[in-house]
């Protein structure tokens, strides 16, 4: 698992997340408001992966994982390809 967090970048993103998103100048939420927030969403995530892992397998769940990236990245090429080409 922390082979697939490291590959993927999110320590990166974790770590880094108030420089990232956090707005000093009082137009957004404070830095610490967002390390919160994404801390508890990689807490949530964590959790109801656990649980599914409870249910499928690690094997289905990896495999599906893996399937809907592929169809995530297909489905951003084909926006870059078709929506953002046209001009639409």
């Amino acid at each position: 698992m922390v082979t697939i967090q490291q590959l993927t970048g999110i320590n990166a993103v974790i770590f880094y997340s108030a420089q990232l998103f956090g707005s000093d100048d009082g137009s957004g939420l404070s830095p610490t408001q967002v390390s919160c927030i994404i801390n508890w969403a990689n807490f949530t995530a964590a959790g109801g992966g656990a649980i599914l892992l409870g249910y499928f397998g690690r094997k289905t769940l990896m495999v599906s994982s893996q399937f809907f990236c592929i169809v995530g990245m297909v489905g951003l090429w084909v926006f870059s390809t078709y929506i953002i080409s046209s001009g639409l």
